[in-house]
């Protein structure tokens, strides 16, 4: 299969020197590409840039199903996420494995008085640290995993992944139904903060969500998207001459 990972997470600009970042760091990602090229898929993975330094230095002549590519903001992410995916591009890929923390807020504005002019806009200028209080207005960042099918026209399988905090694992699987349904994606990874690193929800398959511990996610991930590729292999019967193989590398 051929397969696009994201991974790591975005950055949203104060000013020229000051961001806000989360804690994320790219782990996931990274594991789920290994997991992917060492069972013999094309892997291209999309890392956040100040994580990227942390990929195994892969040579392309060496290893030519290994590729990664860099991201830092939101917007930045989805023109690679637009590159790869859509037009004719669209049909490069059978997966995308979208793992990457995206920025739920984007920054508008910094002010000194929040009903005067902004003192600065995002990425320009460095705010001075002078001022006894300063404003920050946020506004909600574009949801990049609803766009894959609508803007980007991707056909592929998405798995997209959906972090909840304080809620029961019932209230957890009926979040993450509703932003698959949304997202249209086949597949959802669903955990909280408090046990993310104990155990994630994987589901639907066959109809239900299975309960992994963390530590077996890319290999039962994977196991679920190969027997779904054999299965849609089989489906669509043999492949004319030329045609893509789903099941081969």
């Amino acid at each position: 299969m051929k397969i696009l990972i994201t991974g790591g997470q975005t950055e949203v600009p104060i000013d020229a020197v000051r961001l806000i970042a989360g804690p994320f760091t790219g782990r996931t990602g990274l594991e789920l590409a290994r997991e992917a090229h060492q069972r013999g898929h094309h892997v291209t993975l999309a890392l956040s840039r100040r994580h990227a330094q942390v990929a195994p230095k892969v040579q392309a002549a060496l290893f030519p199903r290994w590729r990664i590519r860099e991201y830092a903001t939101v917007a930045e992410l989805w023109d690679v996420l637009y590159e790869e995916l859509s037009g004719a591009a669209s049909e490069r890929y059978d997966v995308v494995i979208h793992a990457a923390a995206v920025s739920d807020y984007l920054v508008q504005g910094v002010f000194r008085d929040p009903n005067g002019p902004s003192l600065c806009h995002p990425g320009v200028g460095k705010v001075s640290s002078d001022y006894p209080v300063l404003w920050i207005k946020l506004v909600p960042a574009p949801k990049l995993i609803d766009r894959l099918r609508s803007d980007c026209g991707f056909t592929g399988r998405i798995v997209m992944f959906k972090l909840e905090s304080q809620v029961g694992e019932a209230e957890l699987q009926a979040r993450a139904e509703k932003a698959r349904l949304r997202a249209g994606a086949d597949l959802v990874v669903a955990n909280t903060v408090e046990e993310r690193l104990a155990w994630v929800l994987i589901g639907p398959v066959q109809d239900r969500y299975l309960r992994v511990p963390r530590a077996d996610l890319p290999k039962r991930l994977f196991d679920i998207l190969e027997s779904i590729g054999a299965r849609h292999a089989e489906e669509s019967g043999p492949h004319s001459e030329g045609g893509s193989d789903e099941n081969g590398p």
